[in-house]
C-alpha cells in the first residue's frame, strides 16, 4: 500500500509482517518514506504511531516500538491489533518535516 501524507510532503510505502496486510494480533510494520517533490528517501524523521479503531473509539494497549533502518525506512514492532474491523495506523512525523498520515486496514 502507498499513501501520501496529510500535508502532501511525503510518499509512504507500507509493508506488513507476518502477512501482506496487518492481521489480528502482533504485527511488524515498515514504512519507506520519500519526499513527494524529489523522490529522495528521508532519514532523521521522528515518527510516532498510535493504532486506532474508529468504530470503537479506542486504540491498542501496546505502544509500537520504532527502529529507524536508514534509506528512508522505519520499522514499528509490536503493532498489536486486538480485534477484527477497520484500524488506522495514526502516524505523526516530526523533525526536518512535520506531517502525518493514517493508513487504514481491515483486519479479519
Amino acid at each position: 500500500m502507498v499513501v501520501t501524507s496529510d500535508g502532501g510532503a511525503l510518499l509512504v510505502t507500507i509493508a506488513s509482517e507476518p502477512a501482506e496486510r496487518p492481521v489480528r494480533g502482533n504485527n511488524r510494520i515498515t514504512f519507506h518514506i520519500e519526499s513527494t517533490s524529489t523522490g529522495e528517501p528521508l532519514d532523521d524523521l521522528e515518527l510516532e504511531m498510535a493504532p486506532f479503531m474508529p468504530a470503537h473509539g479506542h486504540g491498542s494497549s501496546q505502544e509500537p516500538a520504532l527502529t529507524p533502518l536508514g534509506d528512508g525506512r522505519y520499522r514499528f514492532d509490536d503493532v498489536v491489533l486486538t480485534m477484527p474491523g477497520l484500524w488506522e495506523l495514526r502516524t505523526t512525523v516530526a523533525g526536518p518535516i512535520t506531517d502525518s498520515f493514517a493508513p487504514r486496514f481491515e483486519v479479519d
